[in-house]
């Protein structure tokens, strides 16, 4: 009975996790804590133009521009320094708009800029810029008007333009007139998985038509949705981390932190899959491979958060969100690898006409002695290793599974790790800038350990599961059962490459 529970466990955990294609990982913020969005607001009137740009900056971007901010290294941000960084910030993007109206350039001018800063993840903060600029145009009749924001890179985010009138009619806009963010303030449920990337606007305006009532930002009604379990997760990790004092909020922590990690793991996406697929097919101790891919990803993800904190905090020129789909894309070169090696282990195997069929139409069994079988450093006393092979009445061979290398167990490790979570990061700069960098680090493996639990068990279900269906080979008469488990590991490697391919375009796009 446990074995049927664990082998359905495994299968439902696979039916769930889909591929691991790069997903979102759950925040504060909605749109992660990699983001930088951004919102241009162009209202038109006969005489003029109106731009309201607006910038929000999530945790980690905020991290990398503290130094800005806080000009005298006190660890508080005044206001003059946050007026002041408003006016650098709002002066260098205004030079990166460009609007033209009948094919001329409009000259833009800073009229005001302001920033504020709110409470984020784990006690770090976010940051929201707004800059209003101004341009005088001349519209004679109808002109056709387009707009470009060069400031927008490739950071991950949000990036919405709206276009209205005000005294002149608008036809032919490319983009609406409304915000569907209510200009970075409520990001659509619906879309934060795939937010708009819009930098240029284009349409036709005319003089005359009645005014418009607002100034060009109309907030629209979102639904919230149901939060994740890995949502609240992560917000209750960095709730742990900001209140942790004492030994016994800091054991809190670390456990809190153990099970956000396994949560974590749960989420669509995160290896899951990959683990099963890379598995299934092969014969191997469960325990054994489960601990070995559980130690691996642990170090890994150990490994890659902290290498992402140093770089999030020591550099302001390198974008995170870049990093991590360059990282994206080596997981998915190294799963691709990884499936190719494996099918063509398994196509070897298929190949070299191992197991026979001898149709007597009774079950016997007999063994072949391979030399080939002794491995380095076994005692001299054996020689030479039997191999067995079990038939069915029909006379159906029944499969022995190639063994998991401990290289192919280290690798899926290392996938199942090499992405950092932001969540994670997030925790590791919190705790060093309250200066406990060391408790960072601890809840960091923790995190770790917590997403090695999950990967090593979806592992040792579908190791477990696969016994049993070997077993059931072997006592019933279906051939159809025998021939599928032989073809099973060149299936597996077939998904395997699939995977990781999905991985390397999800990166990339």
């Amino acid at each position: 009975m446990m074995r049927r529970l664990l082998a359905l466990a495994g299968l439902v955990v696979v039916a769930w996790g889909g591929t691991a294609a790069l997903a979102v990982p759950a925040s504060a913020h909605p749109l992660g804590n990699f983001s930088v969005n951004v919102y241009n607001g162009i209202v038109i009137d006969p005489d003029e133009v109106l731009i309201e740009h607006v910038v929000d900056l999530a945790e980690l971007p905020t991290v990398q521009a503290m130094p800005q901010l806080d000009t005298n290294g006190d660890d508080v941000v005044a206001s003059a320094e946050l007026d002041a960084f408003a006016q650098d910030q709002c002066d260098v993007a205004v030079r990166d708009l460009e609007f033209r109206i009948g094919g001329s350039p409009a000259a833009l001018t800073l009229e005001s800029s302001t920033a504020t800063v709110a409470e984020g993840q784990a006690g770090l903060s976010t940051v929201r810029i707004e800059c209003v600029a101004r341009g005088a145009v001349t519209l004679n009749g109808s002109e056709g008007v387009s707009f470009t924001d060069n400031s927008v890179t490739n950071e991950a985010g949000w990036h919405e333009i709206t276009l209205r009138g005000d005294g002149v009619t608008v036809s032919g806009a490319d983009v609406p007139a409304d915000s569907q963010s209510a200009a970075l303030t409520a990001y659509p449920e619906s879309q934060q998985d795939s937010p708009l990337r819009v930098t240029t606007a284009t349409a036709t305006v005319a003089v005359g038509t009645a005014g418009i009532t607002s100034d060009g930002v109309t907030s629209t009604s979102t639904v919230a949705g149901d939060a994740k379990p890995w949502d609240w997760g992560a917000e209750l990790l960095s709730r742990a981390t900001s209140t942790a004092t004492g030994p016994t909020g800091m054991s809190l922590a670390i456990v809190i932190a153990l099970f956000v990690g396994a949560l974590h793991a749960l989420a669509p996406g995160h290896g899951k899959s990959l683990v099963a697929f890379a598995l299934a097919g092969r014969q191997e101790r469960a325990a054994r491979a489960a601990a070995t891919v559980g130690a691996t990803v642990t170090i890994t993800h150990t490994a890659s958060v902290l290498a992402l904190g140093l770089v999030v905090a020591g550099t302001a020129t390198v974008v995170p969100s870049e990093l991590y789909s360059v990282l994206g894309g080596v997981t998915g070169v190294v799963v691709v690898v990884l499936g190719v090696v494996l099918l063509r282990n398994a196509l070897r195997r298929d190949g070299s006409g191992h197991g026979h069929a001898h149709g007597s139409g009774r079950d016997h069994s007999h063994s072949h002695p391979h030399p080939k079988d002794r491995s380095h450093g076994e005692r001299s006393a054996i020689a030479l290793k039997e191999h067995t092979h079990q038939h069915t009445e029909h006379g159906e061979p029944v499969p022995e599974l190639p063994q998991a290398r401990r290289g192919v167990l280290v690798t899926l490790g290392i996938t199942g790790g090499l992405l950092p979570s932001p969540s994670a990061v997030v925790v590791l700069l919190a705790s060093a800038a309250s200066g406990r960098a060391w408790f960072g680090v601890i809840l960091v493996l923790a995190f770790g350990v917590g997403m090695a639990c999950t990967l090593a068990g979806v592992g040792f279900a579908v190791l477990r599961g696969q016994s049993r269906l070997l077993a059931l080979a072997e006592r019933s008469p279906r051939p159809w059962l025998s021939s599928a488990l032989r073809r099973l590991p060149i299936a597996t490697a077939a998904t395997v490459i699939v995977i990781g391919t999905a991985v390397l375009v999800s990166s990339i796009t």
